[in-house]
């Protein structure tokens, strides 16, 4: 290595000299041919002089063969890192551990604006624990031979304010999973946080509404402020969900037929991948039931471990940075499968005598949701407009109430109908 080293340094040293020497019969160096001879050089220096054979490339092609799309992530927490070029993951280490030390200005040894940004969403969207910086950066370009880049992190508040809330979110993380136990299933351990963050978490409307940007998009929101809109929510359940040693990255994309932004989770449950929903769980999204049923029967569960097919009735997947993301088509640990309330054909006994039952264990509520637009629709009308009726007549006869009301919630998009019953 050092006699390739000090043979490229004896080059250059005659190629410059040789260029000072032709200069004035027009044989000047070009300085993209100089720029990229002096690029050889360092990393030749930096590789250590390794060589890879051809042998060896077939060995590393033959490795990275998997079967199937989902073999491709192992379901390592740092989801996008895994994702980066060798050169992208040096600068992601850099970017995180300056982040950490509370760097102004972070050296990069990238040239690409757009790679830079990639790296640094992926080391933001791997770390939901880094709160006191958000997407926003700025960097400097300096041009010397080539081109090298600075980034500039734009972070929300000092060191000394950063230590004292990371104290303080530490001892809220620790509150919150105490309800949790570490043997619980991967499903138990979802299922309990989707409920915790929505029943501790108020969705910050004022701030969506006024286009408020800042901590509400990180977990400091959830976990101190109690408020927080959809990335607060997902980094939170990121955060959670890691934590208990349960697969989970934060995802981003858009949602509604506005193509709003939005972001969610992506989560492994039992070897299969699921997507989550926290923030479009938040009862908040249910407006037309009313406060006066119990928010813990308003949770709106359509988006707890679903498939690919029923999130992007409603998602889209941000792909415009060139990250991939596990296919999701398993319902095996779906809310609604889980519980059997999900139904692939409409059969009206079957669901009147679920409403009976219901009715007759006074549930607050009976949940139908069904696998696809057209089932929906055969069951839609009947369960609204006559099964509810029928579920207040049984209500006052079985509890001799007088004047009684119900309310019911029904959604095409989610194939989801809800009736809430009053006792």
């Amino acid at each position: 290595m050092k006699q390739r080293s000090l043979l490229y340094i004896l080059l250059f040293l005659i190629i410059i000299g040789t260029s000072f020497i032709l200069s004035g019969c027009d044989g000047q160096i070009s300085e993209d041919d100089l720029s990229s001879f002096i690029q050889t050089a360092l990393n030749d220096i930096l590789n250590d002089g390794e060589e890879t054979t051809d042998m060896d490339m077939e060995a590393i092609t033959e490795n990275e063969e998997v079967q199937g799309e989902n073999e491709r992530f192992s379901g390592d927490m740092r989801f996008y890192y895994e994702q980066l070029s060798a050169e992208e993951q040096d600068a992601y280490d850099t970017i995180y551990d300056g982040i950490q030390k509370f760097e102004q200005e972070i050296d990069l040894n990238l040239s690409d604006e757009e790679v830079i940004h990639r790296v640094y969403r992926a080391v933001l969207n791997d770390h939901p624990e880094i709160f006191w910086c958000d997407n926003s950066y700025q960097f400097s370009r300096r041009q010397l031979i080539f081109t090298t880049y600075s980034l500039l992190p734009q972070y929300l508040f000092s060191q000394e304010e950063m230590e004292a809330k990371q104290e303080q979110i530490e001892e809220a993380v620790q509150d919150s999973l105490s309800g949790i136990s570490a043997d619980a299933s991967d499903y138990q351990k979802i299922l309990y946080v989707y409920r915790y963050l929505i029943e501790q978490t108020d969705y910050d409307v004022a701030a969506v509404r006024e286009n408020r940007v800042g901590e509400d998009q990180n977990i400091d929101s959830v976990f101190l402020n109690r408020k927080s809109v959809c990335a607060g929510y997902a980094r939170a359940t990121q955060y959670l969900l890691n934590e208990l040693d349960v697969f989970c990255t934060y995802v981003e994309g858009t949602a509604t037929e506005r193509g709003d932004a939005h972001t969610w989770n992506i989560v492994q449950c039992d070897g299969d991948y699921y997507h989550v929903d926290t923030t479009w769980g938040d009862p908040v999204f249910s407006g037309e039931v009313p406060d006066t049923i119990p928010e813990s029967a308003r949770i709106n569960y359509n988006y707890l471990c679903c498939n690919d097919e029923q999130i992007f009735r409603t998602h889209t997947l941000d792909t415009e940075y060139g990250f991939s993301f596990p296919e999701c088509n398993s319902l095996d640990w779906n809310y609604y499968v889980v519980n059997d309330q999900y139904y692939d054909h409409y059969d009206s006994d079957e669901i009147w005598s679920v409403i009976e039952n219901d009715i007759a264990r006074q549930q607050t509520v009976s949940v139908f949701k069904f696998s696809d637009e057209t089932v929906y629709q055969q069951a839609r009308d009947q369960i609204i407009d006559e099964y509810t009726r029928d579920g207040m007549t049984l209500i006052q006869r079985l509890y001799r109430r007088g004047t009684i009301s119900c309310y019911h919630s029904d959604n095409e998009d989610e194939t989801l109908i809800q009736i809430f019953w009053q006792y």
